[in-house]
């Protein structure tokens, strides 16, 4: 609870291997999911969940459970990958927040246009295909329900922020 009522970020870079990043990842999804379960439901947003590296959890079922049962419970969930295929639909499905970040892959960036435009043909594909051409650092795409399809931003990563 106390975890819950204040702006926390969890840095896994240190950990020595990927299984412990997951491990931690999945022991946090779980006490966060039991935690909704127990409380009341505002259905309004209290607490946003960012995965930057969202591929390691991209097969946690309590993370699809949360995404799915979240917003009951004021939890939404936001994920972050640079590569978007690795993120399966059973859980992209669930999400109604993307963050799609630059990537130098053609093969990614056609995933990229195909989910933010539902196509990848056309001149309204063409000229997004352009613009990821020469997204910059911490730069990409994001999209929900209010900003549809999509609007660029620029991402500012934990070492450059500062924190109360």
């Amino acid at each position: 609870d106390e975890l819950l009522q204040r702006q926390v970020v969890l840095l896994m870079n240190g950990l020595p291997n990927d299984q412990i990043k997951q491990a931690i990842s999945e022991f946090a999804i779980v006490r966060i999911h039991g935690h909704a379960l127990r409380g009341e439901q505002p259905r309004e947003l209290r607490r946003l969940l960012v995965f930057d590296e969202a591929w390691r959890v991209r097969d946690s079922e309590r993370l699809q459970e949360l995404a799915r049962e979240g917003r009951a419970f004021g939890i939404g969930i936001a994920v972050g990958t640079q590569f978007p295929g690795d993120i399966p639909d059973s859980l992209t499905g669930n999400l109604a927040t993307q963050v799609m970040l630059l990537n130098q892959s053609g093969e990614h960036r056609k995933s990229v246009i195909r989910a933010l435009l539902g196509t990848t043909s056309g001149r309204n594909a063409q000229q997004l295909e352009e613009r990821l051409q020469v997204l910059q650092k911490h730069e990409g795409y994001f999209r929900n329900q209010q900003y549809a399809p999509y609007i660029l931003v620029m991402t500012k990563p934990h070492y450059m922020r500062t924190y109360r």
